[in-house]
This record gives structure tokens, C-alpha cells and sequence, in this order.
């Protein structure tokens, strides 16, 4: 994943646009730049400047954030598309791999990344981590619970029915 598209998913996360934040790193990555550089009036920048004017967005582009969100959302039931299914035919594909070519290599990988975030976390309980080093030392460990959760959602499956779950209850209580 790019630095752009990394940095742009957590804004996008904070401010609700979690659609357009779902496409960034699959196939329909591009299209959901564009409605977001159309709505904040850079059609035609580049992934740096939409970049920029998302982490510096005002209020007033946060709305346009929503309102994009919002028009990607159309988008995507008009054309019938479901990132979920697509996540998740994705997720199915890698598998269906792993068990025709009977690789081992997921379960390693998660082993590691696994025995690495249970060691780091014991290492800064353990040991004050150095005043010089600590804003790195924490983005890395927030790369590696990210990386680890993703790992346990490729075996045990994510949390997307709790995630609609609390999306109806989040309707519901902004309907009254």
C-alpha cells in the first residue's frame, strides 16, 4: 500500500467516509480518488495534492469528504458493486490458493507477526522506550497491530457484521 493511500485511509476513516476509504487499495482505488479530488475541487490532481488537501481539510471540506462519500455510495449501488463481497472474495481467493498449493507461508507470516507484537508490547512494558524514538517506535507498533489484524482476519474472518451492526444503530439513533 502507498503512503498516499495509507495516510488518506485514516482521515478518511476519522470523518466517515469509510467507502471511499475501502476502495483506496483495491480495484476501484481510482474511482474513488476521483469523486473525492471532484467534491474537494482538485479534479485532475495528483495523489500528493489530494493528499495535502485531505489532511488539511476544514470543516467545510470535511463536509465535502461526506458529501463524496455519499456520492461514491450511489455510485456504487447503481452499479451493483460490494466492496464487502469484493473484500471478501479476495480474501477467499488467497484461500483457495493457499490450500491447492498447500502453502505454508500465511501461517508462518502470521506466527511471526504474531510473536513480534506479543514481544514488542512486552518490551515497552517492560522498558520506558527513549523520549528520542518514541514517535517511531509507536507508528511502528501502529503498522504492527494493523498488520496483525489483518493477519487474524485473513484466518479467523473480520468483523464486518459488526460493523453493519453498529452502522444500523448509528442510523437509527441519527433518524430521531
Amino acid at each position: 500500500m502507498s503512503k498516499f493511500t495509507d495516510g488518506l485511509r485514516k482521515v478518511l476513516g476519522a470523518v466517515g467516509a469509510t467507502g471511499i476509504e475501502m476502495a483506496l487499495p483495491g480495484p476501484l482505488g481510482k474511482i474513488a480518488t476521483g469523486f473525492l479530488a471532484k467534491a474537494l475541487g482538485k479534479a485532475g490532481a495528483t495523489e500528493e495534492e489530494i493528499a495535502a488537501a485531505v489532511s488539511t481539510a476544514t470543516p467545510e471540506d470535511i463536509v465535502k469528504i461526506k458529501e463524496a462519500e455519499q456520492e461514491f455510495q450511489k455510485f456504487l449501488a447503481e452499479n451493483d458493486i460490494k466492496l464487502l463481497e469484493l473484500d471478501n472474495a479476495d480474501r477467499a481467493n488467497a484461500r483457495a490458493r493457499e490450500i491447492a498449493v498447500r502453502d505454508h507461508m500465511p501461517a508462518v507470516v502470521f506466527a511471526v507477526v504474531s510473536t513480534t507484537f506479543i514481544g514488542v508490547l512486552m518490551w515497552i512494558l517492560k522498558w520506558d522506550v527513549p523520549t528520542m524514538a518514541r514517535d517511531v517506535v509507536m507508528m511502528m507498533v501502529g503498522v504492527l497491530v494493523g498488520k496483525w489484524g489483518s493477519s487474524v482476519d485473513y484466518f479467523v474472518g473480520s468483523s464486518a457484521g459488526s460493523k453493519n451492526k453498529s452502522d444500523t444503530i448509528d442510523a437509527i439513533v441519527a433518524k430521531k
